[in-house]
């Protein structure tokens, strides 16, 4: 846990967001069988980074890349077409530590009563 690191990032240089929603796809296509799988986490300890000046929002662009919000969206969309009844597990911002943002504009999902926040 480093604020400088893109450890927290769901889209950094070495993989884009389609890349990481592309794994998130292959491991739903390779766990939907399974029952003993529920759900999927979208991304552990989101926070920014702060040595690149990349800083994190929630619902306030349709940017994939910085808008933890519309990304978490996007992938749960694409998880869905693979398994509709998956709990999308959805971590806070600021090392998982902050849901603020997020308590009065939940993403929209397909299933909105999959939704589960995790800190």
């Amino acid at each position: 846990c480093n604020v400088d690191s893109e450890d927290g990032i769901w889209s950094n240089d070495a993989y884009d967001a389609n890349k990481w929603i592309e794994s998130l796809v292959y491991l739903a296509d390779q766990y939907s069988s399974n029952k003993f799988v529920i759900g999927m986490d979208l991304r552990n300890e989101i926070h920014d980074v702060k040595a690149s000046g990349r800083f994190i929002t929630w619902g306030e662009s349709q940017d994939i890349d910085n808008d933890w919000k519309f990304a978490t969206e996007e992938a749960s969309a694409a998880i869905y077409e693979k398994n509709p009844d998956w709990l999308i597990i959805v971590s806070g911002m600021c090392f998982s530590f902050d849901l603020r943002s997020m308590v009065d504009n939940h993403p929209q999902l397909r299933q909105v009563n999959k939704l589960v926040w995790t800190t």
